[in-house]
């Protein structure tokens, strides 16, 4: 198996670093807050619009860098958020020190589906800690984890947390003190030996182009996906190394299996006998008042309804909340300019450019500023409260026959 780089402390400093991983929705940020508190930054990635949190938190006698990486179903690297994951999971995004551990956030509920992305994290060859989070809706649900003989068979702590309450944060953070020492390593999916065939001859011949170098889970992505991102993403020649991928390709099909539907299988088929005897479901499974809500909000045509009615609210709360704050902002630098152009009549070209070049120009910036930090405010309301993510899912349908994703309609909002 190819190695990633190796671990390494940033230049200079011994600070470990630690990255949050999970799914949308699984109460990730929520554990970030939790684990950092005050201590947290905002901003972008180096050179991209996706956002980048970062904090730092005490563990044992030492401060860690904490880093909230964008949820995420996949690392297939499909979306610029999947790439960036995966790019800083490798050590490969740029001003980017790789992790010397990550944390992956599971929705206790759902483990099936979550520990999917937790085996694809796992081939990055990076210490795991999985934090079994939202356990009070599981026990709530009926829903029982052996936590113990999950950690078991994974081979990493696995630590039940309610970040919303702050339950199970101690202990989270002497299993995080621990891994960090002792750097454990969890197990992976057992590939078919087509797919192991196909990354050696994809290897073999990526040499024979002389192109990039990958680790075994890039070449796995340069097999698995058909659409061809990952190509333009890992080859520094992709024109003259895609017929050496379809070539590898073949390894797969021979064996009888689909290279677009493989992975899935093999993962999901190796999570079924990893969870065997682990977790029940009840035989009636009650829906919850958040799952009823998220059909309705996500309804093919209640769901558009609510989102044209709340669209609606939001740019008619904009112009009718901050129309007073523009009146008064226009007066105010209309008075400015009054008073400033009495005061330079005596010179016609100074006064010009003082009251209609400078006063005039700045009043007209000013003036929309109560629209823009309404509109924001809207935005991040609409975000803590979940329906973004609903939102984003609603627009993909929508938006999907331009080439663009459901994420896309939020920077229109501020256009």
């Amino acid at each position: 198996m190819q190695d990633l780089l190796p671990y390494q402390t940033s230049v200079g400093s011994s600070k470990a670093r630690i990255a949050l991983v999970g799914n949308p929705n699984t109460g990730k940020s929520a554990l970030f807050n939790r684990l950092t508190g005050s201590r947290q930054r905002v901003g972008n990635f180096p050179g991209l619009t996706i956002e980048r949190k970062t904090g730092s938190m005490r563990v044992g006698s030492r401060d860690v860098d904490v880093v909230d990486l964008p949820g995420l179903y996949s690392l297939a690297a499909l979306s610029p958020d999947e790439e960036i994951v995966l790019d800083v999971l490798e050590g490969h995004a740029t001003g980017e020190k790789r992790p010397d551990l990550v944390v992956c956030v599971v929705d206790a509920s759902n483990l099936t589906r979550n520990l999917f992305l937790v085996s694809q994290v796992a081939e990055v060859g990076l210490p795991i800690v999985v934090a079994l989070n939202m356990w009070d809706a599981a026990k709530a649900d009926k829903k029982h984890v052996d936590v113990e003989t999950l950690s078991a068979r994974l081979d990493v702590p696995v630590i039940p947390t309610v970040a919303s309450k702050g339950e199970g944060l101690q202990e989270l953070k002497g299993a995080i003190e621990l891994a960090l020492e002792q750097k454990p390593s969890m197990v992976q999916v057992d590939w078919p030996r087509p797919v192991d065939d196909a990354v050696a001859c994809l290897r073999r011949h990526l040499v024979e182009t002389d192109d990039n170098e990958l680790a075994d889970i890039d070449l796995r992505r340069l097999l698995f996906d058909i659409d061809g991102v990952s190509t333009e993403n890992l080859l520094r020649k992709p024109a003259e190394s895609r017929p050496r991928v379809e070539l590898a390709r073949e390894h797969i099909k021979k064996g009888g299996w689909n290279p677009s539907q493989v992975e899935s299988l093999v993962r999901y088929g190796w999570l079924d006998t990893l969870l065997s005897g682990i977790h029940n479901t009840p035989d009636v499974p009650r829906r919850s008042f958040g799952e009823s809500v998220d059909d309705l909000l996500t309804h093919r045509v209640f769901g558009l309804l609510i989102f044209a009615a709340i669209m609606y609210v939001v740019f008619q709360s904009i112009y009718t909340f901050a129309t007073p704050f523009m009146d008064l902002i226009e007066s105010v630098f209309s008075g400015i300019g009054g008073a400033v152009g009495a005061w330079l009549a005596a010179t016609p070209m100074l006064q010009s450019l003082v009251v209609n070049g400078v006063i005039a120009g700045v009043g007209g910036v000013l003036v929309f500023l109560p629209q823009i930090i309404i509109l924001f405010l809207f935005i991040s309301l609409l975000e803590d409260s979940g329906y973004m993510p609903r939102a984003a899912f609603l627009m993909d349908r929508l938006l999907g026959w331009c080439g663009l994703s459901g994420k896309s309609f939020v920077p229109m909002l501020s256009s």
